[in-house]
């Protein structure tokens, strides 16, 4: 007489052995972003990333998903590094004026 396995049981196993290559996916995909974002920051200092501000969300959200995600990383500029561009020629809508914000470079 065969023994009937509970299905969450089959579930149990097929997301068991899964996990190690996920993990080691997330692990890689993390660690390419964070230097890209070293590498923003060693080309142009006045964009600081912020590591502390929802690490433990970004981390959660790496490891909780299969499917591609956008991600956002909350970069510091110094303000009085920004450029404030207001349009010419702007109608307002709805009561908001509109204007483009831009980062100079060094030198220019």
């Amino acid at each position: 007489m065969a023994v009937q396995v509970p299905l969450w049981h089959h579930y149990l196993q097929a997301i068991r052995s899964r996990e190690a290559p996920r993990a080691q996916d997330f692990q890689r995909a993390e660690n390419v972003l964070l230097t890209v974002l070293e590498r923003v920051h060693a080309l142009d200092p006045r964009f600081i990333v912020d590591y502390s501000r929802g690490l433990e969300a970004f981390q959660f959200a790496l490891r909780s998903s299969e499917d591609p995600m956008d991600m956002e990383v909350p970069l510091w500029v110094d303000a009085e590094a920004l450029l404030i561009e207001e349009p010419e020629a702007t109608q307002p809508e709805d009561g908001l004026e509109l204007c483009h914000l831009g980062v100079p470079r060094e030198g220019a």
